[in-house]
């Protein structure tokens, strides 16, 4: 009767704890957000960035219109063509592609396509980074003519094309104030495609302490509710005959091993 007598509280007092541990982090998040310089959109391909000191207003996402080639995967050679400008839509990013309007229908999850945007600066920039996240579900990336990255193999088929969820960041120096970053995307795996997740630019070191950041508050989060999973565990142990903490443990582990497969994917970089 003692343990009945004090689970309920036990637990409540638990749940808590762990709001209490988590309300800086989520009140330190909201602050830091008000406070930061809102960045330029794109806009028909073009990202001004000649306002923007990417040293001191820090990494930018590149959100906003970007060129969008259906069915086309186009070579950074390719545009050289004069043909090329007439056949361009626009797309937004992130977003996925599903019921795009394009060639007077709209498309579904499979299929594959070419991605473009330029970004001016004011300056010759310092060496910079660019994050990606996720693209449903293989992407190449190629920035100023140069491959820089793939995830998986981006093919025209299915038979040709090889899925891979793999966050990555990758250096690179740009030779002059206009940035031209090209990215083919195929799906053939998943119910939506597309660029669904946003990228970063910005200085290397500071790219990297948003990934690190990331990855740190995943963990807090993954730690915290698999301890909450453990503890109902423990009670459903003691007191058999009530299934709730049982199902609730369930839920936890689920949502933690979900936390480290998603997003930064820290599950995966081990």
């Amino acid at each position: 009767m003692t343990i009945r007598k004090w689970a309920k509280p036990i637990a409540f007092a638990g749940l808590v704890f762990s709001l209490v541990c988590l309300s800086p982090f989520l009140l330190a998040s909201c602050s830091l957000q008000e406070s930061v310089k809102i960045a330029p959109q794109a806009v028909q391909g073009i990202l001004d960035l000649t306002n923007w000191d990417i040293a001191r207003d820090g990494p930018v996402k590149l959100n906003g219109q970007w060129e969008f080639y259906w069915e086309r995967h186009l070579a950074p050679e390719d545009f050289a063509r004069t043909d090329l400008a007439a056949s361009a839509g626009m797309i937004e990013v992130p977003k996925a592609w599903n019921g795009h309007a394009t060639g007077g229908s709209k498309i579904a999850g499979h299929g594959y396509a070419t991605y473009r945007l330029q970004v001016l600066m004011a300056e010759p920039p310092p060496p910079l980074a660019l994050k990606f996240l996720d693209m449903a579900v293989a992407f190449t990336a190629y920035v100023n003519g140069l491959k820089l990255l793939s995830a998986g193999v981006p093919g025209r088929t299915p038979e040709t094309t090889v899925p891979r969820f793999d966050p990555q960041i990758v250096d690179f120096q740009p030779a002059s104030q206009r940035i031209e970053i090209i990215v083919w995307v195929s799906n053939f795996h998943h119910r939506k495609g597309g660029a669904w997740e946003p990228i970063v630019l910005g200085p290397a070191a500071d790219v990297r302490r948003i990934r690190e950041k990331a990855i740190g508050f995943d963990l807090l989060l993954f730690g915290s509710i698999l301890i909450m999973g453990i503890y109902h565990l423990g009670l459903y142990t003691i007191r058999r005959a009530e299934k709730a903490p049982l199902y609730f443990a369930v839920f936890c582990f689920l949502l933690a091993v979900r936390i480290i497969t998603t997003g930064e994917r820290y599950l995966v970089s081990l």
